[in-house]
């Protein structure tokens, strides 16, 4: 829903550039992300064992490799298509080349430096060089954050209820607590869906904040296209182990190491994903191989993907300065 302010009886004076319009901005925006790069890959390789994991990865295939580097892909494809579903929802009127490539840029930054710079601060920076509005910007990357979560819930409850046991393995606790579990996160799901389709009133109010509900379609193509995602993501990891490694259980670790990672908010993770794999499934695979294939999930969806997006964002800034001012684009 946008809203729309009321008209002025009077012409309000000229004003200046807004602060999240600042070309000082964007640039600062830029230069941080790259400068975490450099300090995340410089501290991650100081913790990586090296000796343990080299000849693990010499022994990795180039077809795994070239597997897990397309499974990445498609994962980014699938998560920019999420900001396709906010345009639909919003209305925007900037083109869906621009708006996969604002998704991508800033999931990738988001995987190296977390969700504050990446998620929301280079969405806000870029989408606002497009002409969109705080309003609507904060609406596309809510719609994005819920479809990533609803479809976390959807598969890590069904993986809970009818999937691998190797989450029930750790910390001692008893399948049926876990199967509890994952039974309300299937029920929160459903109820969304249900809600969406149900519900005649798409518009929710409580306090300041605004909710608009969108119709049964799109939430069924938010959980649609976030399975593809997580499954996709899965799959690096999955077909960079041994031949036969099983999925499910692949999948189950890294639906745990995204939520641990996102409770410890540790940029990219660092530490907190290979603690997760190493505890959930070193019982079935040596832990050099376990570290050697999370090493080919960080190497194809965040080290190489976060040096395009520098490169993508440095070349927007130049297109930037030489165009003067971005163009706007209109809204819905």
């Amino acid at each position: 829903m946008t809203v729309v302010a009321p008209m002025p009886a009077h012409p309000a004076a000229p004003r200046g550039v807004p602060w999240y319009r600042a070309r000082w901005l964007r640039q600062a925006v830029v230069a941080l992300f790259l400068v975490g790069v450099a300090v995340l890959l410089v501290h991650a390789g100081r913790k990586v064992p090296w000796a343990e994991v080299g000849k693990a990865l010499q022994d990795t295939p180039a077809w795994q490799l070239a597997a897990a580097l397309l499974f990445s892909v498609l994962s980014y494809l699938t998560y920019a298509g999420f900001d396709l579903l906010g345009q639909q929802f919003t209305g925007h009127k900037v083109s869906r080349l621009a708006v996969l490539r604002v998704a991508a840029v800033s999931f990738a930054i988001n995987q190296n430096l977390g969700y504050m710079v990446g998620g929301l601060g280079l969405r806000l920076n870029q989408y606002t060089a497009l002409g969109l509005r705080p309003a609507v910007i904060a609406a596309v990357a809510g719609t994005s954050a819920l479809t990533n979560w609803l479809s976390h819930f959807a598969l890590f409850g069904a993986l809970l209820v009818f999937g691998t046991q190797a989450l029930p393995q750790l910390w001692g606790v008893a399948p049926v607590v876990w199967q509890i579990a994952g039974g309300v996160a299937l029920a929160l799901v459903v109820a969304y869906v249900w809600a969406c389709v149900a519900f005649k009133r798409r518009q929710w109010q409580w306090r300041s904040l605004e909710l608009d509900l969108p119709n049964g379609r799109m939430a069924l193509l938010q959980l649609c296209l976030g399975t593809l995602h997580w499954g996709f993501t899965a799959a690096i990891v999955w077909v960079a182990l041994p031949p036969g490694a099983n999925f499910l259980a692949v999948a189950t670790a890294l639906l745990v190491a995204a939520v641990a990672g996102a409770l410890a908010h540790v940029p990219a993770g660092v530490g907190v994903l290979e603690a997760v794999f190493v505890a959930l499934l070193s019982d079935q695979w040596p832990v050099q191989q376990l570290i050697a294939a999370v090493m080919v999930y960080r190497a194809v969806y965040q080290w190489l993907p976060g040096a395009l997006a520098a490169l993508v964002l440095l070349g927007v800034q130049r297109r930037g300065k030489a165009a003067g001012r971005p163009a706007a684009a209109s809204e819905g």
